[in-house]
């Protein structure tokens, strides 16, 4: 409920009050197994969640004090309308920034991902899984409506700062992703890639850009929801492989002969997150880039 409280609502104070209403009920989920991972994955979550909730409260503040108002419809008529003087159009620059920041922790954009291979390996491969599609497709959706507003101020920092997050947002996580030794934790690099991905799909903001946004998150919940769904069914409480993984690679070695259904299944979810024809997520991905050319960001569309 509150997460369609917090899509629906044209109010940032409402969407605030949303997105720490759902981020409340995760805090809980995530402790809920009550051993020392779980624990810790609570505490760091909730710590920098709190963190999150003060720097979108301070750019409440400043979106108000620039436009007069938290209304995002209203924002955007006092940008369009109203000659801002250039103390109002800082106050506004400086209000986008803090809720880019706030709700970049949410969707766990570099370098502001810290939390999420720690909260993912603490929790259970399902709460891992809905955390990594459910809780972002809302914050992606505040995102876009905050996004919409914004771009509409003439002021060209805000395209730079975007498109700054999209390129190391799609790029460093794969590269940290080669050097973990844990399949939750390497998932949980690339939900932070995957996220990169889609911020490309609002900094290009074209209507066949936002469609590819929702194709590919679409097509990204069905293959994690795949390679969570195999962790899950081969799940052992008992730590036989690893002192501190649960789910590390030395695990699913010789998979194939044990279990073949499940290891050519957990292939396909893989190579399918991977971007590799003719899998799923390959064509979320193809769709994105020819939207990116389709705009005129070659450049973009090489990165990714």
């Amino acid at each position: 409920a509150s997460y369609q409280f917090m899509v629906s609502s044209n109010n940032l104070i409402l969407i605030f009050l949303g997105l720490e209403s759902s981020s409340l009920a995760l805090y809980a989920l995530i402790a809920l197994a009550k051993n020392e991972k779980s624990l810790e994955a609570g505490i760091k979550y909730f710590t920098l969640g709190a963190f999150g909730s003060g720097i979108f409260a301070f750019g409440l503040l400043f979106v108000y004090a620039g436009s007069g108002s938290l209304n995002i419809s209203d924002i955007i008529n006092s940008i369009l309308l109203v000659n801002m003087h250039s103390d109002g159009e800082y106050f506004v620059l400086l209000g986008f920034i803090f809720l880019f920041v706030a709700i970049g922790f949410k969707l766990s954009f570099v370098p502001f991902h810290t939390w999420v291979p720690d909260v993912y390996e603490g929790s259970s491969s399902p709460l891992a899984f809905y955390m990594s599609i459910v809780t972002k497709i809302a914050a992606f959706v505040v995102l876009i409506r905050v996004c919409s507003a914004f771009m509409y101020v003439d002021i060209p920092i805000i395209r730079y700062i975007l498109f700054a997050f999209v390129v190391i947002g799609t790029t460093i996580p794969n590269i940290i992703a080669l050097l973990q030794n844990d399949v939750q934790r390497m998932l949980a690099y690339s939900s932070i890639s995957q996220a990169g991905f889609v911020l490309a799909c609002i900094f290009i903001d074209t209507t066949q850009s936002l469609v590819a946004l929702f194709l590919y998150w679409v097509l990204f919940l069905f293959s994690n929801l795949g390679a969570f769904g195999m962790l899950w069914l081969s799940h052992n409480k008992d730590k036989q492989w690893d002192s501190r993984y649960s789910y590390p690679f030395i695990k699913f070695s010789g998979l194939v002969r044990l279990s073949p259904l499940l290891a050519v299944s957990f292939a396909i979810f893989m190579l399918s997150l991977g971007g590799i024809p003719p899998f799923g997520l390959f064509w979320g991905k193809m769709y994105l880039i020819s939207s990116s050319i389709s705009a005129g960001y070659n450049i973009l569309a090489l990165i990714l």
